[in-house]
This record gives structure tokens, sequence and C-alpha cells, in this order.
């Protein structure tokens, strides 16, 4: 369990290092303005072939982000 700062035995003064910032992953610059994104990750695993292909795009979170909300308002949120 994470302890939060402050607590006993707990970090009293966390410093994030040049390093820890450097693998942080950039906010999502491919949405619309006023566009929260969810606090969990969407997770599934793929066919081999399908998850290869996805990888090798160059920006692949933002084309997998665009498709799933396509999907999903076509096919789920208009119903």
């Amino acid at each position: 369990m994470v302890k939060k700062k402050g607590d006993k035995g707990g970090n009293p003064a966390p410093v994030q290092t040049p390093e820890f910032r450097s693998k942080q992953f950039p906010p999502a610059v491919d949405l619309p303005a006023g566009v929260e994104l969810a606090k969990k990750p969407f997770c599934v695993k793929l066919p081999v072939e399908i998850d290869a292909a996805i990888r090798e795009h160059p920006q692949s979170a933002a084309w997998v982000r665009q498709v799933l909300i396509a999907a999903v308002e076509k096919d789920l949120i208009q119903q």
C-alpha cells in the first residue's frame, strides 16, 4: 500500500529526479480541448499480428484511442 506524504514511515520530502520525470508519459495531445481522460487505463490483449501492426504505427496510442472512440460512438452511445 502506498503511503501518503506525512504518514508515519513515509518519505516526508519526496523528490522527482530528472531520470524519473523522463520516464513519465506525456499528456495526450490528440484530444479536443475540454475532454477528460479516465483515471484508469483500459487494457486488452490482442492477437499477435494485430498487436504488431498497431505497435508499428508511429502514433499508435493516439490512433488506437481515436479508433476506439469512433467505434464506441457509432455502436454503443448512439443506440
